[in-house]
């Protein structure tokens, strides 16, 4: 919604339109102008062409069926390395990960992030799996 109020002129009213179709024209983007509304609102419709913040870092409930929605694997990695990252000042000699296999699995497939950490903290990283743990959750502690 745009907002024209101030302008009365029909004609100019007429060529905000005409210039706003032929520039959506360009837009890959789905887009419909509907047209000014009486209070002077530019009124047009455009279809999302991208995941949102959300869709990208969550995936549908698997419990639920998809009425409520979850972290996603790439999304808990990403917190799982930078907490590994900010563990490596402690004196022990490994970075334990405890978590689900299946986290563990999509986690140790990223083997060049996990060097880097290795490299960066001076540890060795351990992973461990947890059946009874669910997806979503992981542990993050140092041992010997």
């Amino acid at each position: 919604l745009i907002d024209f109020v101030d302008m009365k002129d029909k004609q100019n009213q007429e060529r905000v339109i005409d210039t706003f179709k032929k520039e959506m024209e360009k837009d890959k983007a789905h887009t419909r102008i509907v047209g000014m509304t009486g209070l002077g609102f530019l009124e047009m419709t455009r279809k999302k062409s991208r995941y949102g913040v959300s869709e990208f870092f969550t995936d549908e409930c698997k419990h639920c069926h998809g009425r409520g929605r979850t972290i996603n694997l790439f999304a808990l990695a990403c917190e799982v390395k930078r907490k590994l990252s900010n563990s490596g000042y402690a004196e022990n000699k490994y970075l334990v990960c405890e978590g689900h296999p299946e986290f563990l699995q999509y986690l140790q497939n990223d083997e060049n992030n996990l060097n880097y950490i290795r490299k960066r903290t001076h540890k060795k990283i351990r992973l461990v799996a947890d059946n009874d743990m669910p997806v979503g959750e992981y542990n993050i502690y140092t041992s010997d």
